[in-house]
């Protein structure tokens, strides 16, 4: 296995990636014993346009963005969304689409804050457990409030020293474990990767239990990620809990 299909083995759950397959399937079962499936992650940032003034047309478009979230979570499109609780950042929020990506820009086009520039969206298609955003609509049903919530979110990305072949089986395999002891312990909601890794290989989503700091000192003690293999890029991301189905 070559040092870039390494880098990527560390958040795939997927067999024989050294040999990549001819058609990615629509379901697997990931080490944690989830059946992940595809989804459309999207990363809301400041557009060309933004301004931090607030004036009547920041407030018109802001009130369209809303509008248009609530339109797509009702259709059931938008199954995770929620802005960053840090104002300095210029990612300004996430959303989670269980639709095809080209159904995912059809839907986004329609924000009057991404149509006006004030916001741009980058969507990558990622693997994430089955049932996301479920448990909403069933508190929904039962007429229970639905409360909110910072979760630590973590972009894995590609670290500075890269892997030598000969340790890529070992360092996987303790990164799958780590992933599997974290989700079993209840403070790491989800982990999955990107379809097609880029600059940003995959996500984990914290608890909302567990602060930024336990965060980044539990994912530190990730081989890949104190080997210096990968690295974490965390954002405190404010959005429902129980959003992400619990591990069983």
């Amino acid at each position: 296995m070559n040092t870039r299909l390494a880098a990527v083995a560390f958040v795939a759950a997927l067999p024989a990636l050294a040999q990549a397959p001819a058609a990615t399937p629509e379901t697997f079962v990931a080490p944690t014993g989830q059946t992940m499936r595809r989804y459309v992650f999207g990363l809301l940032s400041r557009g060309e346009t933004w301004t931090p003034e607030r004036t009547p047309e920041t407030d018109e478009l802001q009130a369209g963005h809303m509008a248009n979230i609530g339109r797509m979570a009702e259709a059931r499109k938008l199954v995770a969304a929620g802005p960053m609780s840090d104002p300095q950042s210029a990612l300004r929020g996430i959303f989670v689409f269980a639709t095809t990506q080209a159904e995912a820009e059809a839907e986004a086009a329609q924000d009057p804050a991404i149509a006006a520039g004030r916001l741009k969206l980058e969507l990558l298609e990622w693997w994430g457990p089955v049932g996301v955003g479920d448990q909403y609509w069933k508190d929904q049903a039962a007429g229970q409030k639905t409360e909110m919530a910072v979760h630590a979110l973590g972009f894995l990305v590609t670290g500075a020293t890269p892997v030598a072949p000969a340790d890529a089986e070992k360092i996987q395999a303790g990164h799958m474990d780590h992933i599997v002891a974290l989700m079993k312990s209840g403070k790491l909601l989800a982990a999955g990767p990107f379809v097609e890794p880029g600059e940003r290989r995959g996500v984990f989503v914290f608890a909302p239990e567990v602060p930024l700091d336990e965060a980044k000192a539990l994912a530190a003690q990730d081989p890949a990620v104190a080997g210096g293999h990968m690295a974490l890029e965390f954002h405190p991301w404010y959005h429902a809990k129980g959003t992400f189905p619990k591990l069983r």
